[in-house]
């Protein structure tokens, strides 16, 4: 009996040292179970893993738009460039087509101005008073009709105010002494006489005097040709005078 009061009075027993708790009491902190600190971790986790998905996807998005919208742009650029190459094209043929036009045009015209020509200097011809040359410039003219023997006309002054100057060669062939007395006629396209010339005129003529040429000896005549219309000369002619200078009949 007094193990059983010892065992009731001694300190440290918990059967006497035991008291009831209240509700709701606690007699300390709680501990924290482990299973919770992973749990926060897993989900943790998972909230990286799925913004690490998202921004991928986003990414992805992003490329994808990028490259459809560089395809398109490239896709336009492509649709355009043969668009301005079929237009070039088109041009191009219009233009060769219109130069070919042009070109037969041209080659029409100058065969139309050839034709027209030649009829023009046909009917010259049967109208002028023979014999009648082609007058050249700067060009010897080779006359063969003794004491003729040829003839230079050389165009001096200005575009809007041209002249002409003559060179005549004569050469005495025959035996006695002869004096030149000759004419130079020049005409246009259309037969009209536009200027002359007497040798008579010339310096050369005057130095001459009455005595004539010697036989055989030879003289160049020069002098300017006296225009009376503005066209230009197209042919020319040379008539022997008479003594008494009236001009000859001249034949057709």
């Amino acid at each position: 009996m007094d193990d059983a009061r010892r065992a009731v009075t001694e300190p440290g027993n918990t059967a006497s040292n035991a008291r009831p708790k209240a509700a709701g009491q606690t007699s300390g902190p709680t501990p924290r179970h482990p299973r919770s600190r992973g749990s926060r971790a897993h989900r943790h986790r998972s909230t990286e893993v799925n913004t690490r998905s998202q921004r991928r996807r986003q990414l992805r998005y992003a490329t994808v738009a990028t490259i459809a919208g560089l395809a398109l742009a490239l896709a336009g650029l492509f649709a355009l460039l043969l668009r301005t190459q079929r237009e070039l094209s088109l041009a191009r043929d219009g233009l060769g087509a219109a130069t070919q036009a042009e070109q037969r045009q041209a080659t029409q015209a100058a065969a139309e101005a050839q034709r027209l020509t030649a009829q023009l200097q046909d009917l010259v011809r049967g109208r002028l008073p023979q014999p009648l040359r082609p007058l050249l410039i700067d060009t010897l003219i080779e006359l063969e009709s003794a004491p003729l023997h040829s003839v230079l006309f050389t165009q001096v002054g200005t575009a809007e105010r041209p002249g002409y100057e003559y060179k005549l060669i004569c050469r005495n062939d025959g035996p006695e002494r002869f004096q030149p007395r000759y004419r130079i006629l020049l005409f246009n396209d259309a037969g009209i006489q536009t200027g002359s010339a007497d040798l008579s005129d010339s310096a050369d003529a005057i130095r001459l005097d009455t005595a004539g040429m010697a036989a055989g000896e030879g003289m160049s005549f020069s002098g300017q040709v006296r225009l009376e219309f503005d066209d230009a000369p197209r042919y020319f002619m040379v008539i022997s005078l008479a003594a008494d200078g009236r001009l000859p009949r001249l034949s057709r």
